[in-house]
């Protein structure tokens, strides 16, 4: 489970900044503690990561005029990562040729079910947005860039990706 204090602290540590990460009422830690919402909220979103993605099966809630079958897409989606079928998106429906499609998507998760795995992935991300807010931190910028694409790169990694599980 991932904690959002420890997470503010690793980052204040590698920025240099030791003594900021209990002083919760400072400019930098309300941005940091604003800036890792922002972060998890987006990290859910991306379709690299499988840790919220689920699977189902969606079944035709109707046709449209071009003969395509509607479907309704989960309350829950935020992305869909891959389809076993063609499919379109168009506003809240997808559309297909088939009147089945199975989905895997991006599901809206609460942060403690955020893996530990994302940890170290976590903490770059939020060291690039503090150098993105903070003058003092620019020079570091490319540093904690680097650092966080090797640490996407390792989780897409450990997780592995099946081109075509359908196929």
């Amino acid at each position: 489970m991932i904690d959002k204090g420890k997470i503010i602290k690793s980052t204040f540590r590698k920025l240099g900044k030791i003594d900021l990460y209990n002083d919760n009422k400072s400019d930098e830690y309300l941005v940091a503690s604003s800036s890792f919402n922002d972060i998890v909220e987006n990290i859910a979103k991306e379709t690299a990561f499988l840790f919220n993605s689920t699977t189902v099966k969606l079944t035709t809630v109707g046709k449209n005029d071009l003969g395509e079958n509607k479907f309704n897409l989960p309350i829950d989606c935020l992305n869909i990562i891959r389809a076993n079928e063609k499919y379109r998106l168009e506003g809240e429906f997808l559309y297909s040729p088939s009147d089945k499609i199975f989905i895997q998507y991006c599901r809206e998760i609460e942060p403690v079910e955020i893996p530990d795995n994302l940890y170290d992935y976590l903490v770059a991300c939020l060291c690039v947005e503090m150098c993105l807010a903070f003058n003092g931190y620019q020079e570091k910028l490319g540093y904690f860039e680097n650092m966080k694409n090797k640490e996407k790169f390792k989780i897409i990694v450990q997780q592995g990706y099946d081109k075509d599980p359908w196929g």
